[in-house]
């Protein structure tokens, strides 16, 4: 191989020229794997501007008509966007709000690959301080962030991302939205998943125990007990309601 001057892209509006020119597949997926190290024009990371005209950049090639193309693009958000997102201040950020919902939007029915290790995770640590803020606002405004506020009008979008990729048990945290049940069955229906097989999963199997002395054990007694009791009342029983002290009552009990 001749030895010549390789020369390196700078700048992103040279990526972005060089990708409309691209006539290959293997050549545009590397030019997005390559988009990822591309310097930021402005200073400390980048200007939110910057940030966000990426991962619009990457969203837009979910639609690619190449299958790799669109692939990558998928991967490459999960992996690297996701992080450049969480940097954006809902609220404050022009374009930010627009931004994250479209990821949300994505992030609803993700393909068989992207559940493999390790794109999993990195949806986890972007949606659970998602679900934080989305909760409870950023500190120390927590309900009266603006950024808060915003997100009440992507409750949808959250709670479902949330369950497509089984973290929907940070919303049984407090009971304190109860407008999620809805979603959360609407979310469960269009799987086919019948809700009632979760009861006859938690009794009738099991080993006899072995130790039963102490504090554990009996809490291990007491949590059987009431395994079997809520099946059978949901099975055969006319159905239960529960009765427990909440530590932060739902707001529309508080008094």
């Amino acid at each position: 191989m001749s030895v010549k001057t390789i020369s390196r892209i700078e700048t992103w509006e040279q990526l972005v020229a060089r990708c409309k020119a691209v006539v290959t597949e293997e050549e545009a997926v590397g030019l997005l794997y390559s988009g990822m190290d591309v310097p930021y024009a402005g200073k400390y990371g980048g200007t939110s501007e910057e940030r966000l005209t990426r991962v619009n950049f990457y969203l837009g090639g979910l639609k690619h008509v190449n299958e790799k193309i669109a692939a990558t693009c998928g991967q490459l958000i999960i992996k690297r966007c996701l992080k450049e997102l969480k940097c954006c201040l809902v609220g404050y950020d022009n374009g930010c709000l627009e931004t994250t919902n479209k990821v949300l939007e994505f992030l609803q029915k993700p393909n068989e690959d992207l559940l493999k290790p390790p794109y999993p995770r990195f949806v986890s640590e972007y949606l659970l301080p998602l679900h934080e803020e989305w909760r409870h606002g950023r500190r120390p405004d927590y309900g009266k962030d603006k950024g808060h506020q915003l997100l009440q009008g992507s409750t949808r979008l959250i709670v479902r991302a949330l369950c497509a990729w089984g973290l929907g048990y940070v919303l049984a945290n407090d009971g304190l939205r109860p407008e999620t049940i809805p979603m959360i069955k609407e979310f469960l229906d269009e799987r086919g998943y019948e809700t009632g097989k979760v009861f006859f999963k938690i009794s009738g199997y099991g080993e006899p125990p072995a130790d039963l002395s102490g504090t554990s054990g009996a809490e291990e007694v007491n949590f059987t007990a009431a395994c079997a009791f809520l099946k059978l009342m949901f099975w055969v029983g006319g159905g239960f309601r529960a009765e427990f002290i909440r530590t932060i009552p739902p707001k529309h009990l508080a008094q």
